[in-house]
């Protein structure tokens, strides 16, 4: 098997494909027929969240000289942020099989929560800072702004998973209502621009409260 160690790899829900394997089987490399009669399963697929699932699928291509297996995505678009396990493994007509263990994770790093208050006059202000890793695509790792309090957000989201929305965000000045999404690559511009949002000309301090987010996955749409 091509490769035959174990390795991960970072996605986006809307892969189809997540990667290729080869194998030939366990005759002489000179023959012809290296390909013949090598079957592909997955062993096992979990997630760390959602447990065993059918989260993908095998599609296999066999010739003569070399057998090609592409595990496919079976949720394009809408897979469950998570960090999933996947047992691969492919058996010749003897017997004889290989093994690998792929970890693949479609699911955002989240480093930090905050959530940010000030007051002007009588008028209470909050907004909540995440600090997201994103490797699948680093263009979309940095500081994303939600203005409002952090239960304001859970209960505007899906259950326990947060999305965090890079499309729509405001890359400069503020978002446009009912958007709540500000997204900065530097901490320091995200609490600027969030407390002009919030209220604008306000250049006085703010308050910081660290929030406990473990219970809690998170996605980027």
């Amino acid at each position: 098997m091509d490769p035959n160690i174990d390795f991960s790899l970072n996605i986006e829900s809307s892969d189809s494909t997540i990667t290729t394997l080869t194998a030939v089987n366990g005759a002489n490399l000179a023959s012809p027929y290296t390909g013949r009669d090598l079957s592909w399963t997955i062993f096992s697929q979990t997630g760390a969240v959602g447990g065993s699932g059918n989260y993908f699928y095998l599609d296999v291509t066999n010739r003569d000289d070399i057998s090609t297996c592409r595990l496919k995505n079976n949720l394009v678009d809408t897979l469950p942020p998570d960090n999933y396990q996947v047992i691969l493994r492919v058996q010749d007509a003897g017997g004889a099989y290989d093994e690998v263990i792929i970890s693949i994770s479609n699911s955002v790093e989240v480093l930090s929560v905050k959530e940010y208050n000030f007051t002007v006059g009588f008028e209470n202000y909050f907004f909540t800072i995440i600090e997201a890793n994103y490797p699948a695509d680093q263009a979309k790792q940095g500081f994303y702004v939600w203005l409002g309090s952090w239960s304001n957000l859970v209960s505007s989201s899906d259950g326990f998973t947060i999305s965090l929305d890079y499309t729509n965000s405001a890359k400069i000045g503020c978002p446009v209502f009912p958007n709540k999404w500000i997204f900065k690559n530097l901490e320091h511009t995200a609490i600027s621009q969030a407390a002009e949002c919030s209220s604008p000309g306000y250049i006085g301090g703010t308050t910081s409260t660290n929030i406990d987010f473990s219970s809690y996955s998170f996605q980027i749409v």
